[in-house]
């Protein structure tokens, strides 16, 4: 009967260590990019570890059916070509951008260096290492990489070193640009260009230009919103317009992403004074340049910094990051923005605008599933176990001791009795004290439950030997 209870509190066991793993960790100063209706996060360090790479260091998630935030199908397709890494920059590009190259980063693993540029064609899962002509850019680190329909990615500023006690990273202001379609790198003008950053954030407007706000600078600190800076694409030339309203505190590690009607640029999170706490999403009139608030709707998420956003059909989706909690929200946050006189935040997924690129892909092989489990499930089904659990146990105790009972009312009277009932209560503390000490040879040891019954057999098995020796 003992061996039953350890037997049944090695599977729950197992049970509860199986549901908690199921979720990819969540990531900071990851990577992100949508193409052919999927969803692709390379890089990021695990929150809360010293660099420590998460171990799903590239997945990407298929959009082009419906789902729920809560229960996420990841397919892991993780690499040796690229190193673990954070703080790169990864875009579009190629003849039918449909290419992902990531630029910069800097690596986790201080004996491997990164190569300047990596090319992951997404039709059928291969990295190549690509050679380009002309000047490399100095910006390694927080980079935030933007690319046009016609296969040029653009880099502005970055920071170039390792921090240490005598000397800061070099940052920069330069402008480079990749040639995804001839190979090459070309550097762009930084007349006028805002003042060296980086954690900034980009995108593109449909009139060509790149719109340049916030980021961070060791000696400036973050950087206002109030100065937004356009870089023109077609003439490479900068220009600087001031906006108002309800503008936004100053900061850095976020990401903006474009209206869906092209007029307006929206922001959530950061990092800054008074950010950490601010869940509120803010967007620029592209018209007057007026911050305001829209109305939102929903459950508000915690404010984030160090993640990814981008548009996906109807939706901004805000990928992984730091400052909130894995165990009470989810790791891809989505905001309807159809309506610009409300946006919902809300998790649930429907591809009702088509993507911008074919969806005839072959999947990438040799793929894992990671189903990310729903919070409430997990809690639930931990609860649950532990509750079973105790209830199994007891009714196995219970019925031990009830057995034991049994079997003294069948023992001798007089000293005799009260001898095995000492010896009995003896035996009882040393078998209750085994029994603890099992328990948590299971919990730390999971080879133990083996050895247990391995043991038991060679016991049983001796024990029949020497009856069979008495009765000959």
């Amino acid at each position: 009967m003992v061996r039953l209870i350890y037997i049944t509190f090695y599977i729950l066991l197992q049970l509860l260590v199986g549901v908690k793993s199921q979720r990819p960790l969540f990531r900071r100063a990851h990577t992100a990019a949508h193409v052919n209706d999927k969803l692709y996060i390379l890089g990021g360090t695990v929150v809360g570890t010293n660099n420590r790479s998460p171990k799903e260091s590239f997945m990407h998630l298929d959009t082009s059916a419906s789902f729920d935030t809560n229960t996420l199908k990841w397919q892991d397709i993780s690499n040796r070509i690229v190193p673990p890494h954070e703080q790169a920059a990864l875009a579009r590009g190629g003849v039918d951008n449909s290419t992902l190259f990531l630029y910069g980063g800097v690596s986790l693993d201080k004996s491997i260096t990164m190569a300047p540029l990596y090319a992951y064609e997404t039709k059928n899962n291969t990295w190549t290492i690509p050679n380009l002509d002309g000047p490399i850019p100095v910006g390694k680190e927080g980079i935030t990489a933007v690319s046009d329909s016609k296969g040029s990615i653009y880099l502005f500023g970055g920071s170039q070193g390792v921090r240490t006690r005598l000397q800061e990273p070099t940052i920069v202001n330069d402008m480079f640009i990749i040639d995804t379609i001839n190979f090459l790198w070309k550097k762009g003008s930084s007349v006028n260009a805002p003042s060296p950053r980086v954690q900034y954030g980009a995108v593109r407007l449909p009139n060509n230009n790149i719109i340049y706000i916030g980021g961070f600078h060791i000696d400036a600190g973050v950087f206002p919103l109030t100065e937004v800076y356009l870089y023109d694409t077609l003439l490479d030339t900068w220009s600087k317009r001031s906006a108002s309203g309800s503008v936004p505190s100053p900061r850095s590690s976020f990401s903006c992403v474009l209206g869906l009607d092209g007029k307006r640029v929206i922001v959530f999170g950061g990092r800054g004074p008074g950010v950490t706490n601010d869940t509120t999403v803010y967007a620029l009139d592209l018209d007057n340049f007026i911050w305001y608030v829209p109305r939102i709707s929903g459950r508000t998420p915690s404010s984030r910094a160090f993640y990814k956003s981008l548009v996906i059909g109807k939706y901004m989706a805000v990928t992984y990051g730091e400052g909130y909690r894995q165990e009470t929200e989810n790791d891809i946050l989505l905001l309807d923005i159809s309506n610009n006189d409300e946006y919902v935040w809300t998790t649930s997924f429907n591809p009702v605008i088509a993507n911008n690129t074919n969806n005839t892909i072959p999947n990438p092989t040799n793929t894992t599933t990671t189903t990310t489990t729903p919070t409430p499930i997990v809690v639930g089904s931990t609860i649950g176990s532990i509750i079973a659990l105790l209830i199994i146990i007891g009714c196995l105790l219970y019925c031990c001791c009830r057995k034991k009972k049994g079997n003294e009312k069948n023992q001798q009277v007089g000293n005799d009795q009260a001898s095995n009932n000492n010896n009995n209560a003896k035996n009882e503390g040393r078998s209750f004290g085994k029994l603890l000490l099992t328990i948590l040879l299971c919990i730390f040891v999971p080879c133990y439950p083996c050895y247990l019954c391995y043991s038991n057999r060679k016991e049983r098995k001796e024990k029949q030997k020497s009856l069979e020796k008495d009765q000959s």
